[in-house]
């Protein structure tokens, strides 16, 4: 789709979460400029929202070497598309940024307890597509992100790292896809409209000088809807910038702040 733009000056957006996408894309940003288009995926829930974040807490504290972010749900439930891409990913553990590049670390094995504000949840390190977009946003070569979890999600995760070889498997992948198309599109239209977002970023430098910052915003599908239409209608009107971008680098980490009922603090 990004060669088909590029041959035809169309504008590229997308609402991806892959880490591996973002990489990938990222690629095209010398082509993107040649052919005077803007290359943005991630127009979603993944990653605007933290994206804004990870950017505000760069320009609180400048000197930032580490930032972690982390996000949660109320009244949620996934989309097929998106259970699909966790079964997609299934067997290759979990990734960090560290130093600059991309780690693998094992699945599980971080975990910490974050205060989004109104409530705290122990959380579970996932391989998240921040790792890759923040670090264009921010310069901050050591990222990790985070999910609200359950003890039963840390066990599972934990012990899916001996699993790995099966999930890799094609004929497994095929088999849970099967699966997942059996069961329901996404979260019902009550969850969709009452929900919540939470998300959590702290930043911190070589002094030990810290920030910490916390966003709470509309629920992640509906977002996604929101966000996407706004950044095309951004792109349509002539504001873009040519090349690879994320949404930060695009339009400032004040973006998520024009969706309604989005709180900052």
């Amino acid at each position: 789709m990004a060669e088909a733009c590029l041959e035809t000056g169309t504008h590229y957006t997308d609402i991806t979460g892959e880490y591996e996408v973002f990489e990938m894309l990222a690629g095209y940003d010398s082509k993107g400029k040649q052919s005077n288009i803007t290359i943005i995926p991630g127009t979603g829930f993944d990653v605007v929202p933290s994206d804004c974040l990870a950017l505000h807490l760069k320009n609180k504290l400048p000197s930032a070497t580490h930032l972690q972010l982390a996000f949660t749900m109320s009244k949620g439930g996934l989309s097929r598309g998106t259970k699909k891409s966790m079964t997609e990913g299934l067997g290759y553990g979990g990734k960090i940024r560290k130093d600059g590049k991309l780690v693998e670390v094992n699945l599980g094995d971080r975990v910490m307890h974050v205060d989004f504000g109104s409530f705290k949840t122990i959380t579970l390190c996932i391989p998240w597509g921040d790792i890759s977009t923040a670090w264009r946003t921010t310069g901050i070569p050591n990222i990790e992100v985070y999910t609200g979890a359950t003890p039963g999600m840390i066990r599972s995760a934990r012990n899916s790292r001996y699993l790995n070889w099966l999930f890799r498997m094609p004929a497994v992948k095929r088999f849970m896809l099967k699966q997942v198309d059996k069961k329901p599109g996404g979260p019902s239209e009550e969850k969709l409209y009452s929900g919540r977002s939470f998300l959590w970023g702290k930043v911190w430098n070589e002094k030990g000088e810290q920030v910490e910052a916390r966003l709470d915003t509309i629920s992640g599908y509906w977002l996604t809807a929101k966000t996407s239409v706004l950044i095309a209608e951004k792109i349509l009107s002539g504001n873009f910038k040519p090349g690879y971008q994320t949404p930060g680098m695009a339009y400032g980490e004040n973006l998520i702040m024009e969706i309604e009922s989005t709180k900052r603090w």
